[in-house]
C-alpha cells in the first residue's frame, strides 16, 4: 500500500482540539491592510488609548523597570530593521587592531527626563551598576554584564562624550551583546546604592513614564525635549488588559483605540476582526521563533534518525497556515528566516513524510515507543500550543511513536522541564540582540542553557568547536561561514527545530494612522498619529 502522508486538515484540526474559537480556522493569510489615507491632520495633543496583554512594566527591582516597547529608554546600540547592530546613543564606534579595545563615541545634545547630561560618566556609571547587579532577572530578559559586555579589564573615560571598553580577551559579540536592553541608558540618580531604581527612573526616549500601576496601566507622555523627532501624539494610555476577549470588546466598543504589542490579538480574533469596516487589521514580522526541541539524552530521542523522522513528518507549512492561520511563516533555519545578516537556507529541515516512516522503521521496526510532551497553555500570547501538540500526536503516529500530551500551569511546566522529565517540549525565543550565538550557542552548544538547565542533553564535538571558535572570530565572512555551518548541523542532527517564525498581529480604529509593529517587539508609538 502506497503511504498517505498526515496533511493537516479543518477536519483533523476540528476532531483532535475542543478549544474554543478553534473551530473558526480558516487557514487564511493576514490581510496587511494600511491605515486611512485619510487626509485630515493628526491632532499632536491627542491622547491615545493601547491594550495590551501583558504588563510593559516592573517596578524598582527590575533592571530595566520598562520594556523597550514603551520607549522610554534607549540604548547606545539599536537593532535594525534586519537585527543588525545599528549607532543610537553611541553615535559610532570602533575596535583596535588586537581587538580588545572598543572606543564609543556618544551623541551631543542629550539630556536625561531629570535634566542630567547624558555624558561618558553617566555612561560608565550605568554600566557599572549592571556588573553590580549581574545576574538579575526581568519578564522581559535577564540582565547579566558578563554576556553583555564581555570580559572587561577596564572602563575608561576618554572625554565627556567618549568612552571605551577594554577586554582581556577580544569580544567581538559586543556591538551585538550590548544593544537593545544591554545598553539600556538611565540617569545615574535614578539608581540606589543597591542597584534598583529609585521611583520611576529619568531617561532620553521620546517618552516618559509619567504614572504606572503594576498589573494596570502605564502613563505616558511626549519627552518634549527629545533629541530627535518628537512623537506625533502628547500622551499614550498603555492598558493591561490580559483577556483576549476583554481586549476585543474594548476595542469594539471604543474604549480603545488600537491592541497592539506581543501576544495583544490572537489570530483567531484577528481574523474575526477584519470583517469590521471601522478597524485595520494587519500583522508584522517579530524576532520570535516557536521550537520544538527533543530531549537528546533519552530513549527515544537519543537516536539520531528517530528526531529525524519526527522532523520531516512535520507539515510547518500547514502548521503555519492551519493552526496559526498565517500569522507566521513556516520554520525554516534556528535562525529567524526575517534577519537577513544571519539566516541560512541551509539549515532548512526536509519534508519528507515517506522518510520520514522509512527512518522510523529501520530504528523501531514493528515495536512502538512513547512520548511525553508536557505543555502550558500559550493562548494569552497567541500561542497555540494545544493545537499543534494534538496535531504532532496524530502526525507520528504512523512514525510508531505514541505522544502523551501532558497539560501543565507555567510554574510546574519549568520544573518539569528542568528535572528533564520530557521527552518532546515546545520553546519560543525572541532573538533579544541579534548575535547568532545567542541562539546557536544556547540551543546547539553543549554547555548552552537548553542542553543543561533545560535538560536537552544534545552534544556534538564539532557543533562546540565552531560555538566556541564564533565567539572569538572578528572577520564577518569567517564567522558567517561557522554559524552557517551550525544552522546546517542543526538540520542535520535536529536536536531542535523551528515550527515558525511569528507575525505579530495587530488591529487598530481608522482614525490611527503609522501604528506597526518592529522585527525587534517596538510599536511604533514613536511616529502613530492620531486624527
Amino acid at each position: 500500500m502506497a503511504y498517505e502522508p498526515n496533511r493537516i486538515s479543518r477536519r483533523m484540526v476540528l476532531a483532535g482540539l475542543a478549544v474554543g474559537g478553534v473551530g473558526a480556522i480558516i487557514g487564511c493569510r493576514p490581510d496587511e491592510r494600511g491605515s486611512s489615507t485619510s487626509v485630515l491632520q493628526p491632532n499632536l495633543d491627542a491622547t491615545l488609548r493601547i491594550g495590551v496583554s501583558r504588563d510593559l512594566a516592573n517596578g524598582v527591582e527590575d533592571p530595566y523597570f520598562t520594556h523597550t516597547s514603551l520607549m522610554v529608554h534607549e540604548p547606545l546600540i539599536r537593532l535594525g530593521d534586519g537585527l543588525e547592530p545599528i549607532p543610537w546613543l553611541a553615535e559610532r564606534w570602533q575596535v583596535s587592531e588586537d581587538g580588545l579595545r572598543w572606543t564609543f563615541a556618544l551623541r551631543r545634545g542629550v539630556t536625561f527626563s531629570d535634566g542630567q547630561p547624558f555624558n561618558s560618566a553617566a555612561v560608565i556609571r550605568i554600566i557599572e551598576r549592571n556588573i553590580q547587579i549581574t545576574p538579575r532577572t526581568s519578564p522581559y530578559t535577564v540582565m547579566d554584564a558578563r554576556v553583555a559586555y564581555g570580559p572587561i579589564a577596564a572602563l575608561r573615560p576618554i572625554d565627556d562624550f567618549t568612552f571605551e571598553i577594554v577586554h582581556e580577551r577580544p569580544y567581538p559579540l559586543l556591538e551585538a551583546t550590548m544593544s537593545n536592553f544591554f545598553s539600556a541608558m538611565f540617569s545615574p540618580n535614578s539608581f540606589a546604592p543597591n542597584g534598583d531604581f529609585v521611583g520611576i527612573p529619568a531617561t532620553t526616549g521620546p517618552f516618559i513614564l509619567r504614572q504606572w500601576e503594576r498589573g494596570q496601566f502605564a502613563i505616558l507622555e511626549r519627552n518634549d525635549t527629545y533629541w530627535g523627532q518628537r512623537p506625533r501624539v502628547r500622551r499614550i494610555e498603555v492598558r493591561v488588559l490580559p483577556d483576549p476577549s476583554t481586549r476585543v470588546s474594548a476595542l469594539r466598543a471604543g474604549e480603545v483605540d488600537a491592541l497592539v504589542e506581543l501576544g495583544a490579538i490572537l489570530p483567531v480574533e484577528a481574523d474575526q476582526l477584519r470583517t469590521n469596516p471601522d478597524i485595520v487589521v494587519g500583522a508584522d514580522p517579530i524576532s520570535i521563533t516557536q521550537y520544538l526541541f527533543f530531549n537528546c539524552s533519552q530513549p527515544p530521542f537519543n537516536e539520531r534518525r528517530l528526531r529525524q523522522a519526527v522532523t520531516m513528518a512535520v507539515d510547518r507549512e500547514e502548521i503555519t497556515r492551519v493552526i496559526v492561520r498565517g500569522y507566521g511563516e513556516p520554520g525554516k533555519s534556528l535562525l529567524s528566516v526575517f534577519s537577513t545578516r544571519w539566516f541560512s537556507p541551509k539549515g532548512t529541515p526536509r519534508y519528507d513524510p515517506a522518510e520520514a516512516v522509512r527512518l522510523a522503521r529501520a530504528v523501531l521496526g514493528d515495536r512502538r515507543v512513547a512520548a511525553v510532551l508536557p505543555y502550558a497553555d500559550g493562548s494569552g500570547q497567541a500561542r497555540p500550543y494545544k493545537e499543534i501538540a494534538a496535531v504532532l500526536q496524530t502526525i507520528v503516529r504512523p512514525l510508531g511513536i505514541d505522544i502523551r500530551l501532558q497539560q501543565l500551569e507555567a510554574a510546574a511546566l519549568a520544573d518539569v522541564t528542568n528535572r528533564g522529565e520530557w521527552n518532546l517540549r515546545f520553546g519560543q525565543l525572541g532573538w533579544a540582540n541579534g548575535d547568532p550565538d545567542f541562539i546557536l550557542g544556547n540551543f546547539l552548544y553543549s554547555r548552552g542553557a537548553a542542553n543543561t538547565t533545560s535538560k536537552g542533553g544534545y552534544r556534538n564535538e564539532e557543533a562546540d568547536q565552531l560555538v566556541e571558535a564564533g565567539r572569538q572570530e572578528r572577520d564577518f565572512q569567517r564567522r558567517y561561514a561557522i554559524y552557517e555551518r551550525l544552522q546546517e548541523i542543526a538540520a542535520e542532527e535536529a536536536p531542535v527545530f523551528a515550527l515558525y517564525h511569528e507575525k505579530s498581529a495587530y488591529a487598530h480604529h481608522r482614525r490611527i494612522r503609522n501604528l506597526r509593529q518592529r522585527l525587534n517587539f517596538q510599536p511604533t508609538f514613536d511616529t502613530v498619529e492620531k486624527l
